[in-house]
């Protein structure tokens, strides 16, 4: 019995040492491969600070927000002025043709009346 008891023993011990073995190996697997995932991250991540300037980025997205105002606004301000312009030239046209209905009346009655010249003013008011 004690020479069983001494064989399990020793199989025992000889199981723990093979269990550590393969411990320390799937450590040192594992360890292996964190770092060799580690070493690519850390590759990956140079290669994206590389390839990107965060700050100029950030510059430039601030640049352009800036000129895309600056262009909305002249925008505005020359859609305000196309309505302006059209808004002067209607009521010009309308002023224009009432003073040619007045100036035709005038026309009419002179002619009516025998006088066979033109006013004084002529049709000056259509070239202005």
């Amino acid at each position: 019995m004690k020479a069983l008891s001494l064989e399990i023993a020793t199989e025992t011990k000889a199981s723990v040492k093979d269990l550590r073995v393969q411990a320390a190996l799937g450590k040192a697997a594992s360890e292996d491969l964190l770092k060799d995932q580690q070493r690519e991250l850390k590759r990956r991540l140079e290669i994206l600070r590389s390839g990107v300037d965060l700050g100029a980025f950030s510059r430039s997205i601030g640049r352009l927000i800036y000129r895309l105002h600056d262009y909305q606004v002249k925008s505005d301000v020359f859609q305000k002025q196309l309505h302006l312009s059209k808004a002067e030239t209607g009521l010009r046209f309308e002023s224009c043709i009432k003073e040619a209905g007045v100036r035709l009346k005038e026309l009419e009655t002179k002619l009516k009346s025998g006088k066979r010249t033109l006013p004084k003013h002529g049709l000056s008011f259509l070239m202005r």
